[in-house]
């Protein structure tokens, strides 16, 4: 797996090395590995052999995606960019803190006041929207709501009107550079679910755009709230109250400045999201399923494809 894309496996080494069961592991070949660790891709390798320790990661929304449903209980740990209660052994792991320690600079950006760097550039054009996968409702009747108000510059394969594709992969710079000519930015999820926050919010953040999401409920769990436009339902009322909030916002000036007050992260991210805290979570229910007790040196086969994200 590549270490140059914007979800890559540098993530979970550190991951796994400040883990206090996992910290020993080395990356092995099918045949000598005693631990799993595989996505919704491309089948499953759970019943080849027996495993010592068996894991499973996905970031995507996958019930609703159309993704083959997996039996969670045959896992030991389930990392999961959704919530579900149901599920004993799962520890959330949403795409957008993935995303955010797989780039180093991500998050020292996102804990920046963003008032003084978004002033100098006071000329953005209006909105940007940048949608390959065209399947999901709720985004489009954003999109054509928020164009009735003011054109808003599509540049995805879906519903492109300005003649031409962004080419710069969603991690680069190139496409951060396209979304900084902006003042908002619509990053919608492809779907709705507790938790399921994908890059999309993040990279609206680092190019100083106001981002107008929907998605997860709970996404003030990791940005705050007083820094986005929140579609909270996609009911024929909240799609006009977001026009008229952003259209509010796009012509008073101190209330789009109110916008970059504060830095997107919420306060106390460091608590819920540091990399120490998601691998005391992952210990724990490792601990539970009384897994690795004998502390032999955790050899993970990785059978991963979660990059290739459908925008």
């Amino acid at each position: 797996m590549e270490k140059t894309d914007g979800m890559n496996v540098g993530f979970l080494e550190t991951l796994f090395k400040t883990s206090g069961i996992l910290s020993d592991f080395v990356f092995s070949n099918l045949r000598d590995a005693n631990v799993l660790l595989e996505s919704h891709f491309h089948g499953s390798y759970i019943h080849t052999k027996d495993w010592e320790l068996a894991i499973f990661f996905s970031g995507e929304n996958i019930q609703a995606h159309g993704y083959e449903t997996r039996d969670y209980s045959v896992y030991d740990l389930v990392l999961a960019g959704h919530k579900d209660p149901n599920v004993s052994n799962l520890v959330e792991l949403p795409l957008a803190i993935y995303y955010i320690y797989s780039n180093p600079d991500i998050l020292d950006r996102l804990n920046r006041n963003r008032v003084t760097e978004n002033q100098k550039d006071p000329d953005r054009k209006f909105a940007c929207f940048i949608v390959s996968n065209g399947k999901s409702e709720v985004r489009n009747t954003m999109f054509s709501e928020l164009s009735k108000y003011r054109f808003v510059d599509s540049w995805g394969h879906h519903a492109n009107n300005m003649g031409l594709y962004i080419q710069a992969p969603y991690w680069s710079q190139g496409f951060i550079d396209l979304m900084r000519n902006y003042k908002f930015c619509i990053c919608f999820e492809n779907s709705e679910n507790e938790s399921y926050v994908t890059e999309k919010i993040v990279n609206a953040y680092l190019a100083g755009c106001i981002p107008i999401y929907w998605g997860a409920k709970n996404v003030t769990d990791i940005f705050s709230a007083d820094t986005m436009i929140r579609l909270e339902h996609p009911s024929v009322e909240n799609f006009i109250e977001v026009v008229e909030k952003v259209a509010e916002i796009d012509q008073i000036p101190v209330k789009y400045a109110s916008y970059f007050r504060n830095p997107p992260i919420i306060a106390d991210f460091s608590e819920k999201w540091s990399i120490p805290r998601i691998a005391e979570r992952i210990d724990a229910v490792i601990r539970a399923k009384n897994k690795l007790q004998n502390r032999r040196v955790p050899r993970i086969t990785m059978k991963l494809d979660f990059y290739t994200i459908a925008h």
